[in-house]
């Protein structure tokens, strides 16, 4: 993040300058623009937000937060090696 004098909003805690208890948790804590695709910077930012949130919070969190959902792993052959 840019420091507070070249126009940052926010610390490094995420807490808005000049305000209480609010953070902000989104993309536009981005200094430039990102010149990749934003889905996994914004996963990245939430779930630090999350983090410090729980830390300030002072809450104890076992990973992974939420569970995981996998695709059944398949049996057999894959139908590209099938011989007919």
């Amino acid at each position: 993040m840019k420091p507070r004098e070249q126009g940052s909003v926010v610390n490094a805690y995420l807490n808005v300058y000049s305000t209480q208890n609010l953070k902000c948790v989104d993309l536009s804590i981005c200094p430039d623009n990102l010149g990749m695709n934003t889905y996994s910077s914004v996963l990245l930012v939430g779930k630090k937000g999350a983090d410090l949130v729980a830390e300030d919070l002072s809450l104890k969190l076992r990973l992974p937060h939420a569970p995981v959902p996998h695709a059944p792993v398949p049996k057999g052959a894959p139908a590209t090696q099938l011989v007919c």
